[in-house]
């Protein structure tokens, strides 16, 4: 029995799900490359970066319509590894890459300290969190766990939303000089954060979140895969 709730775990659902996803991802990232290549997310001084916050929030709301809509893929997200997932925001480091711009005074203060110093703190902490969760269970579901998803998410609202006001509001951000130095968030390399790096970061937590949900302990509660070892331990037994 516990054999066959792990191969219908890994079953059609997830053979299909999985290469599907990865050439989302690639043609994802395919589209944000070619858009900013053509300068479609810069905008003037003044004016709100709507292509860039359409590009921010369109993934996001995309992952939320096929998760609610689609049974297969909400098995499928529910059915991956939290630890990976969680494991997978150490990248975030990667945006200390702000404080070394502003550094250079190529971001302005009141972006880059918040949204670097931020992510700094998400990616550092990230792989102990994910060991964490090797530990006790009760770890798992502990409120410390779910408030670290919450503050990774809120940290890029923070980010997203400090920057569009910086450039679209130059007059209550520090002035238009600020404003012009945001320019380099809508165009290339920097560009791939906020339109790619941003929305797979908010898609990430909530993946965890809906994964861990359907593993509260519950009677007849089914094992995840990612448990698959202890399941196959269990039935040789």
């Amino acid at each position: 029995m516990a054999i066959a709730k792990l191969h219908a775990a890994n079953g059609p659902g997830r053979r299909i799900f999985a290469p599907a996803i990865g050439a989302v991802l690639v043609l994802w990232l395919g589209v944000v490359v070619v858009s900013s290549w053509a300068g479609w997310f810069v905008t003037e001084a003044g004016q709100p970066p709507l292509a860039l916050l359409t590009a921010v929030t369109l993934p996001v709301i995309l992952f939320a319509a096929a998760y609610v809509s689609l049974e297969p893929f909400r098995r499928f997200v529910r059915n991956g590894d939290p630890r990976l997932l969680t494991t997978v925001q150490s990248w975030r480091i990667l945006g200390g890459v702000f404080l070394v711009l502003l550094s250079f005074g190529l971001l302005p203060a009141a972006f880059a300290l918040p949204a670097g110093l931020g992510d700094v703190a998400i990616g550092v902490t990230a792989p102990f969190i994910a060991r964490a969760m090797e530990g006790p269970s009760r770890f798992r579901f502990s409120r410390l766990f779910v408030v670290w998803q919450f503050l990774g998410v809120l940290d890029l609202v923070v980010a997203v939303g400090v920057g569009a006001s910086t450039r679209a509001f130059p007059q209550i951000a520090g002035g238009s000089a600020n404003a012009e130095l945001m320019v380099v968030m809508s165009q290339l390399p920097l560009s791939l954060i906020p339109a790619f790096a941003v929305p797979l970061f908010v898609i990430l937590p909530f993946a965890v979140l809906a994964q861990l949900r359907a593993r509260v302990p519950a009677s007849g509660a089914e094992r995840p895969v990612w448990e698959s070892e202890q399941v196959l331990s269990g039935a040789r037994a």
